[in-house]
């Protein structure tokens, strides 16, 4: 499988971007990528020591690093895509947090920065791992050829011998990074997982706000969420059957990647996505295969709440599955099992056809009405 962006690996990025955004940088460089490594990085900050304050100096020095220049490669290889999708996901984080409109204009990153984000996707990837962390990309930082990163380190008088002395580079990059699983562990928060969690403030005050506003059901929510995320990663602007796709098929994912499953009361209905995983469908082949829908001159207003400021909102091609979805429901709880047969249902949505062209659709409509235990299923 190819490698993603880990959980360390995303928020570390997602920090830099705010980090320059908020003091007014038009560029995020790989100096703000390390200043932010060092508050993530306990070794690191022990080997900085009292520098950590030259390096933020080093830096806020506007200009420092280009911007792009030209547009980036209409056929990128595979890392090179998942390295757009971290970016975006990085910028749509920090633009989330700072609470910043959609209009309103996010810092770009610079040549040398997205080189490290590849080439640190390259490094775990390399060590045939599934997420890429924190230390993948400060190792991807001293060996760039661009940027300001290694040579401000030099600078300060702390050469790639003492790294490799003092920090666990060589261990550390051959390790498995955290997941971005955040639908999933969200989940704990509303008690439909196996077993509870520790989980941050963050998690748990959102898990509860999109609960209170939704009424599908306790688990949609989440999954209409990570669509958004999933619209973010793509590049699309409005979220689509496709992004709902993506996003039933990423809940799976992210509950087997943190070893975790649904209660018994929610397991049925939310069995959409390990009944595509068992026949060979995963998130990477269902992106791989999907291009953006032109956007609709008219989101539906009826979903536009579930996006935040700065979100892409839900365009008619997602609305008419959710629609599809809540009526097969017929009144219970909304999960991913009827979104899978909404899609099977709805012939004229994106995801419809892009299954329909790598699976029996009757095949699965059987199984996932079996698993419901309702004959309802189109």
């Amino acid at each position: 499988m190819l490698v993603q962006g880990g959980r360390e690996f995303v928020w570390t990025l997602s920090d830099a971007a705010a980090t320059a955004w908020r003091s007014g940088r038009g560029t995020v460089g790989t100096l703000d990528v390390l200043v932010e490594l060092a508050s993530r990085l306990p070794s690191l900050n022990r080997l900085l020591g009292q520098r950590v304050g030259k390096l933020k100096e080093a830096a806020g020095v506007s200009g420092a690093e280009q911007p792009p220049d030209g547009e980036l490669p209409v056929a990128p290889s595979a890392i090179e895509q998942e390295a757009q999708a971290v970016l975006r996901e990085a910028t749509w984080v920090a633009r989330r947090h700072l609470r910043k409109e959609v209009t309103d204009t996010a810092p770009r990153w610079s040549p040398a920065s997205h080189a490290a984000v590849r080439d640190a996707l390259a490094l775990a990837q390399a060590h045939r791992l599934r997420h890429a962390h924190g230390m993948h990309l400060f190792q991807a930082l001293l060996e760039a050829s661009a940027g300001r990163a290694a040579q401000t380190l030099a600078d300060l008088g702390i050469g790639l011998k003492e790294v490799a002395r003092r920090m666990p580079v060589d261990s550390s990059v051959v390790e498995e990074g955290t997941p971005m699983a955040d639908a999933a562990l969200s989940l704990s928060a509303v008690g439909v997982l196996d077993s509870g969690g520790a989980l941050s403030r963050r998690l748990r005050v959102t898990a509860g706000r999109l609960v209170l506003r939704s009424r599908a059901g306790v688990v949609l929510p989440f999954v209409e969420q990570e669509a958004i995320r999933q619209t973010v990663r793509r590049g699309a602007v409005e979220v689509d059957s496709v992004a709902s796709l993506a996003a039933v098929l990423a809940l799976d994912e992210q509950l087997t990647a943190v070893g975790r499953t649904l209660a018994p009361p929610w397991a049925a209905a939310n069995a959409g996505g390990e009944v595509l995983r068992v026949k060979g469908i995963d998130v990477s082949t269902v992106l791989s295969r999907a291009g953006a829908l032109p956007a609709s001159s008219t989101p539906d207003r009826a979903y536009r709440w579930r996006s935040l400021r700065g979100d892409p909102p839900f365009g008619p091609d997602a609305a008419s599955v959710s629609a599809r979805a809540h009526d097969l429901a017929d009144g219970s709880d909304v999960g991913t099992s009827h979104l899978v047969l909404a899609m099977l249902a709805v012939d004229d949505c994106a995801a419809h056809r892009l299954l329909r062209g790598l699976l029996n659709l009757r095949d699965v409509r059987e199984e996932v009405t079996a698993r419901l235990g309702c004959p309802r299923a189109s």
